[in-house]
């Protein structure tokens, strides 16, 4: 398998993947392994082709068709009342509670052990 070139578009369609939980309220996915930001070493991009029988049940016509999978997400009219929703949301608790408040929550979803590790233990003397 060749080594596709990470451009600009790539990255996003990576990070969509990685996140396509909050896309889609009503779809489960299972949780990813890795995290979001490593970006797989080998990975390829294609575009699907319809066939003959698929001309008049799932195909896209020319004008709802989309360079990359972010416009094309984007421009799903389906979708597009949920997440205007969701960022009205967003940019409200935002604003009522602030930075340092967000900040201090983040904070406090991380686990213990994951706290501990990047804490250095002292050595006892023996």
């Amino acid at each position: 398998m060749k080594n596709s070139p990470l451009d600009r578009d790539a990255k996003y369609t990576i990070a969509l993947i990685a996140n396509r939980h909050a896309i889609d309220p009503k779809r489960h996915y299972r949780k990813e392994e890795r995290k979001p930001q490593n970006t797989p070493k080998l990975f390829q991009v294609g575009t699907v082709m319809s066939t003959s029988a698929e001309f008049y049940s799932s195909r896209l016509k020319r004008k709802e068709q989309r360079p990359n999978l972010a416009e094309e997400i984007l421009s799903d009219e389906r979708l597009n009342p949920y997440l205007k929703r969701k960022f009205s949301e967003l940019q409200q608790d935002f604003k009522q509670k602030g930075r340092k408040a967000l900040k201090k929550q983040q904070g406090q979803k991380t686990p213990k052990w994951k706290k501990q590790a990047g804490v250095k233990r002292s050595k006892k003397s023996r």
